[in-house]
C-alpha cells in the first residue's frame, strides 16, 4: 500500500498498467532509480557552482539569485528525521 502511494507521488504521469519507472520491484524488495539531475543535492551543487562563477565574473546580483534558488531546495535541517537515532 505504501509503495503504491509513493509511486503515485513520484510518477503522477504513469498510466494504469504502465511499468514503474522510478520505484522498481526487485528481490527482496524495491529499488529507486532516478536520473542524475533529479537529485536535489546535484541541483544544489550545480546552482552554487554557477553562483560562484557569476560572482567571479563580477555579477553579484545573478550570483545571489542562484544562491537563493539553491536554498529553496532545502526544507528544514538536514536529516531532521534522524535527530534521536
Amino acid at each position: 500500500m505504501f509503495v503504491s502511494e509513493l509511486r503515485k507521488a513520484l510518477e503522477p504521469e504513469r498510466g494504469e498498467g504502465d511499468p514503474p519507472q522510478v520505484i522498481r520491484s526487485v528481490q527482496p524488495g524495491y529499488r529507486i532509480e532516478i536520473g542524475h539531475g533529479q537529485l536535489d543535492l546535484v541541483r544544489f551543487e550545480r546552482l552554487t557552482e554557477d553562483a560562484s562563477r557569476m560572482l567571479g565574473e563580477g555579477d553579484p546580483a545573478s550570483a545571489s539569485a542562484k544562491l537563493a534558488e539553491a536554498l529553496e531546495l532545502w526544507r528544514g535541517p538536514a536529516l531532521d528525521d534522524f535527530t534521536y537515532e
